[in-house]
């Protein structure tokens, strides 16, 4: 990204309309002037560092012209904490703003010395989350590169907007001069409703929620014309990719891989799962991959600086290397993706990757969405559980035997599901992930 284009510069000309937050039109100069009030506030109280509580995408890129202005480091939060919080006292916030940019909370004891960065807390399901430091022009790096031709685009957000992914899609549209649509909090109903409606030509968003939509894409009124699919989130499976290119047979299909910490690394869209082994040698866009005891480990020029108060992590190699915690293996010229490391089941010792039973569940007819996860159990630690969502048309209790069936003939015994629920959705999170509790 050219140092000189700012935030700002993107919300020209004054009058176009950056986002459709909940149904009314944002317009650039609305947007300018907001920042504008925000730098004053900040100049004013000399703040370092201030935290952001918002699910609305017009208030982050508020927050981020004003923060860009005056090197403001601004921290977007997901979730609240209380004032007591030890949270505060690590990530050395000055003040909470609301998003009409009212003093929530003010924490004058601490001393940040702010740079101008976006601060992003990660999505804590293992833990306390931690916060990654990025800069504006890395976050924005690869999506200036890309040059896209949005002059008619129109983006879904499907993310929460103060997340890594949703932030990616609000950087997008405004260095290409696109359209966002945008909600607070909303549901697979709302985006679908939205979908149809708005009429988005591209839409960014998890397996799980495009599974979502494949699901109810048959009983909606309106035809949906993507130009562009991504898929992010979460790691993709060939059933997934399938189906979505025969449903949306124009759209261009492009699976990112990414993370609060490593940042945007690479894209694949050849409709294929994982991405080409030939990358683990020769690196691919600035980005150098290697494989340690089946994980995936990342050098990237798009990483974090490093943690909000953190002295060390156990994400980063003694070598500087971020571990990514994702588990791949090398099939014939492809990486797939195997699961996460903190998802693992433990069967009597053994372990079972939830992904790779999915994916296996995934690939019966019957099964349009799956979700794996560990029961507790006395006698082997744990038993898998899978809950399944029916495609249209098929009933549980006579394709039970037949799942069962499928995945007998392509599992180990220990990684099959004992239990098989049917029910009419998935749980997800804010990211937009399954939610897998044991």
């Amino acid at each position: 990204m050219d140092r000189r284009c700012t935030i700002l510069e993107c919300l020209t000309p004054a009058d176009r309309a950056v986002v459709i937050q909940d149904g009314r039109a944002v317009r650039a100069l609305e947007l300018q002037d907001r920042a504008e009030r925000l730098r004053c506030l900040i100049n004013q109280h000399s703040w370092q560092r201030v935290a952001l509580r918002t699910e609305r995408a017009d208030t982050v890129i508020v927050a981020l012209a004003a923060s860009q202005g005056c090197s403001c480091d601004v921290l977007l939060l997901r979730d609240d904490y209380s004032a007591d919080d030890p949270v505060w006292s690590a990530w050395q916030a000055e003040a909470l703003l609301d998003d009409e940019f009212a003093v929530r909370r003010a924490f004058p004891g601490s001393k940040a010395e702010g740079s101008g960065c976006v601060l992003l807390t990660t999505s804590g399901t293992t833990g306390r989350p931690k916060v990654a430091a990025h800069s504006i022009e890395v976050l924005a790096s690869r999506v200036t590169k890309e040059k896209l031709r949005t002059d008619t685009a129109r983006w879904l957000l499907t993310f929460h907007p103060a997340s890594y992914a949703g932030l990616q899609v609000i950087l997008t549209i405004l260095f290409t001069r696109a359209e966002l649509i945008a909600f607070v909090r909303p549901n697979v109903s709302d985006l679908l409703k939205a979908a149809q409606t708005e009429q988005p030509t591209h839409v960014s968003a998890t397996p799980t929620f495009w599974r979502s939509l494949l699901i109810a894409s048959s009983h909606l009124d309106a035809k949906m014309e993507f130009r562009q699919i991504t898929i992010g989130g979460e790691a993709v499976d060939q059933s997934t990719l399938d189906q979505l290119s025969r449903t949306f047979s124009t759209a261009r299909i492009t699976h990112i891989y990414a993370s609060t910490e490593a940042g945007a690394l690479f894209s694949v869209s050849d409709k294929r799962a994982g991405f080409p082994a030939a990358w683990m040698d020769i690196g691919v866009e600035g980005v150098k991959l290697r494989i340690r005891e089946g994980i995936l480990e990342i050098l990237s020029p798009r990483a974090m600086k490093g943690y909000v108060g953190e002295l060390s992590s156990k994400n980063q190699a003694d070598d500087g290397w971020l571990i990514s915690g994702d588990l791949v293996e090398i099939v014939g010229d492809r990486v797939l993706f195997r699961g996460r490391i903190d998802n693992i089941i433990n069967v009597g010792g053994a372990k079972v990757m939830p992904e790779e039973v999915e994916a296996v569940l995934l690939q019966h007819e019957a099964v349009r969405e799956a979700m794996v996860f560990g029961q507790r159990n006395p006698l082997v630690g744990a038993i898998v559980c899978a809950d399944i969502v029916l495609s249209p048309g098929f009933d549980g209790e006579e394709v039970r035997t037949s799942i069962y069936s499928h995945a007998s003939q392509r599992l180990e015994a220990h990684k099959l599901p004992r239990v098989l629920r049917f029910v009419t959705a998935i749980g997800t999170n804010a990211a937009g992930k399954k939610v897998r509790l044991i």
